[in-house]
């Protein structure tokens, strides 16, 4: 479960957020769907706990054990696509595990300068499903996946994150169907829902 309760927040010259609330209930899978520059990533990390709102309340589980994938890779450039999950406190067997079910198995001691984009965005999958937890934060997720590559890694997404809750942004609506049960258009500034409906 987590709410995000009349939460507001002005970044510069523009509000962003205004009393703005959401309800995730245990188990559900939301995707925000709206257009780029609405503030949905700005939320994302708001709920996520990453950046503090000027009001309100973001309320969670005690002890939540939360996993990210961002917009950016974020590795760590001087270690490999295996250190990038262990350093985590991901075990080694584990780690080699989720990287082949990303399809990169053979590539555990590539650096991350080695790799494609691609190869490095589910580098980065990998390891948010690797670690897991109750709870997903995912922006974007399948940024720059060509569609066979994409299929393959949203199966491993479904499976890894069966029985938890998520926070999804996309602008792919069959992405969201795939990884999804909520479908939660917004738009902004500042940032509002729209419509709110099962997928």
């Amino acid at each position: 479960m987590l709410e995000v309760r009349e939460v507001s927040l002005r970044l510069g010259d523009k509000q962003v957020l205004s009393d703005f609330s959401l309800v995730l209930r245990a188990g559900e899978r939301a995707c925000l769907f709206g257009p780029s520059g609405c503030g949905k990533t700005t939320l994302l990390r708001v709920a996520a706990g990453l950046l503090r709102p000027d009001g309100g309340a973001v309320i969670a589980p005690k002890g939540q054990r939360r996993s990210f994938v961002f917009q950016e890779d974020r590795l760590l450039p001087w270690q490999s696509a295996l250190g990038n999950l262990t350093a985590v406190g991901i075990d080694r067997e584990k780690a080699r595990e989720a990287l082949a079910r990303v399809g990169l198995a053979g590539e555990e001691e590539t650096m991350p300068e080695k790799l494609s984009g691609g190869m490095r965005r589910r580098v980065a999958i990998a390891r948010a499903l690797a670690f897991g937890g109750d709870m997903f934060f995912l922006d974007e997720p399948l940024r720059g996946l060509d569609a066979q590559t994409a299929a393959r890694v949203l199966e491993a997404m479904r499976e890894a994150m069966r029985g938890g809750s998520a926070l999804v942004i996309t602008h792919d609506m069959q992405e969201a169907a795939a990884l999804c049960d909520t479908l939660i258009e917004v738009k902004g500034l500042p940032l509002r829902v729209q419509k709110r409906a099962a997928l």
